[in-house]
């Protein structure tokens, strides 16, 4: 009987949290120190995001003379979670641009989100650095 009610007590206490969805593909809305924007993380794995009116990125964007996309990779294996934000020129495998930072899942509709803006070293922490940005998914 003892067995009975001690299993109980544990499917019980288990069932009773609930897993936060790491799901980041919707439109985003926040801001840095510095500005606001929005970003988008779409279902195919492209990034684009809009600031002051004007959106960057995403599939086939115009840059100057050149035809680039922006795709967005995440790992979520190890917390905190990864994020890589890549620039490639339309037909070649080859980075043009790698922006690498963690984000954090809030809740299903907030993220907690920092890139190193200054080179290829990953953010180890929210704690070491001012480039932190609160995002609200806006819509569905």
């Amino acid at each position: 009987m003892i067995k009975y009610i001690l299993l109980t007590t544990i499917i019980l206490l288990f069932g009773s949290f609930k897993a936060i969805d790491i799901n980041i593909v919707g439109h985003w809305k926040g801001s840095d120190s510095q500005e606001i924007g929005e970003m988008d993380f779409d279902k195919d794995g492209y990034f684009s995001y809009t600031r002051n009116g004007k959106k960057r990125g995403g599939k086939d964007f115009k840059a100057s003379d050149r035809i680039t996309s922006t795709y967005y990779y995440t790992y979520t294996k190890s917390k905190p979670y990864k994020i890589d934000v890549v620039v490639k020129l339309n037909g070649s495998d080859k980075d043009e641009t790698r922006l690498v930072g963690i984000y954090e899942v809030i809740n299903k509709n907030q993220l907690k989100i920092c890139f190193n803006f200054e080179g290829l070293d990953r953010p180890k922490n929210f704690l070491s650095t001012k480039d932190i940005m609160i995002l609200n998914r806006i819509g569905n």
